[in-house]
């Protein structure tokens, strides 16, 4: 079967509206989201080059802008995919690569032929410049991998495109030959273009997905784990546990007199000693170590690999440096403690991390006991508590 050309490019602009339409809404409905503006220009650039493929059919003006047209829309898929993943925009390399493009037309496309090879190699250029971000991504989603696959594609059907408009060049291939496989590269073009689409659509739904996630999971305050986080993270703990490869221990703290603090203080105060207390802590923490927030004043920290004379030694040290590093907080300097609990947790015994951390909780209530008694057996801070106020 085969294929004719203007057909195709009819094609091409009813499927540029359609991707369009979609951006547009995307672009609506998330528009802090850059890249979604690009891949937006892209079908734009798309939408108009169409018309000008369509009439200037052997038309050497129409037919150079339009082509030209083709490898910027290109070009902002790739700046899209560079936005997506917080890279800087590469302005002048995009005017770089379209005026090459037009300028090579003008120099070069004395016939369809080398106006093919010319416009082959241009988008090659441009997306294997967007497939290399993708690729060299680290957070990969499924769209990823769908776009890089599409760019493959793409990138397939405009290199045979130019192998075959090479061989014609070169006598080794008849113009009736080409015209019998020529529009089948388009074809892999359109659906290469309909199949990157999706991928970064599908892409731009992962990053959506994983930012309601993440506003389910994580406190806003301190950018901690909130108790469904704890959950998450301890989940991957507990297989390495129950199999004998680590201890974990389980401490529970909260903020002393922290009531008081918003009291004579403020909210505001509160909420700056709750982050001044997470900053200092999680300086000590380990990279698999786990600290949450459960709610007020309410910590959760596991430790892995130490049992419980370990855990003991690390709640007596942060408990010294949370009394050593006062907030200065309006002009006054306050004088923060916390009380500790501390659990071991055997996920063989306990699958659930509720039982360690109401046992952690236990042992916290002992400690603050002791502290109002001003118990010098008060194992994780001996002593008075000192005032607000230094």
């Amino acid at each position: 079967m085969q294929l004719d050309f203007p057909t195709l490019f009819i094609i091409i602009l009813l499927n540029a509206f359609s991707l369009a339409v979609v951006w547009l809404l995307v672009v609506l409905k998330y528009r802090e989201l850059i890249s979604a503006r690009y891949w937006l220009g892209g079908v734009v650039l798309n939408c108009v080059s169409g018309p000008m493929l369509f009439l200037g059919y052997g038309v050497s003006g129409l037919n150079y802008i339009g082509l030209t047209l083709v490898t910027l829309s290109f070009a902002m898929v790739w700046q899209g995919a560079a936005a997506f993943y917080d890279l800087p925009p590469r302005t002048a390399r995009v005017g770089i690569l379209t005026a090459g493009t037009m300028a090579a037309f003008l120099l070069f496309g004395t016939s369809q032929i080398t106006i093919n090879v010319i416009a082959a190699a241009t988008q090659i250029g441009a997306v294997g410049l967007a497939a290399g971000i993708l690729l060299r991504a680290v957070d990969k989603y499924i769209g990823s991998y769908v776009a890089i696959l599409a760019a493959a594609l793409l990138i397939a059907g405009q290199g045979a495109e130019a192998v075959t408009n090479i061989a014609r060049l070169m006598g080794l291939m008849t113009t009736e030959a080409y015209y019998k496989v020529g529009a089948w590269f388009l074809v892999c073009a359109i659906i290469g273009g309909v199949l990157l689409n999706l991928g970064f659509v599908l892409m731009t739904m992962n990053r959506a997905q994983d930012a309601l996630l993440r506003l389910a999971e994580q406190d806003e305050l301190t950018g901690l784990p909130n108790r469904r986080g704890l959950h998450t993270r301890v989940a991957a703990l507990s297989p390495f546990a129950k199999a004998g490869e680590t201890t974990l221990a389980v401490l529970a703290l909260d903020l002393d007199r922290f009531k008081s603090i918003n009291d004579q203080f403020g909210h505001d105060a509160g909420d700056a000693a709750l982050v001044h207390v997470t900053q200092n802590i999680m300086q000590s923490l380990r990279k698999n170590d786990i600290m949450a927030r459960l709610g007020g004043d309410e910590f959760c920290i596991v430790l892995h690999g130490v049992d419980h004379a370990e855990a003991m030694a690390f709640a007596n040290r942060v408990v010294k440096l949370i009394a050593s590093t006062p907030l200065t907080w309006g002009g006054h300097t306050l004088n923060l403690s916390i009380s500790v609990g501390v659990s071991e947790w055997d996920p063989h015994e306990q699958p659930e991390i509720a039982s360690a951390l109401k046992s952690a909780d236990g042992a916290l209530i002992g400690t603050k006991a002791s502290k109002r008694t001003h118990n010098p057996t008060a194992v994780h801070l001996p002593g008075p508590v000192p005032p607000f106020l230094a």
